[in-house]
């Protein structure tokens, strides 16, 4: 989460999005440009 906030370009937001993604986490941008993860559930 701490890359995807303080990320210095696009490239990187999106790799670090990817990243989440694959392990589950589901990502919510936000009207005021910030971010949000939801984890994967758990069993």
């Amino acid at each position: 989460m701490l890359v995807l906030s303080n990320a210095p370009d696009d490239r990187t937001r999106k790799i670090a999005i990817g990243q989440i993604q694959q392990l589950g986490g589901e990502i919510i941008a936000r009207p005021d440009g910030t971010f949000g993860v939801i984890p994967p559930t758990q069993d």
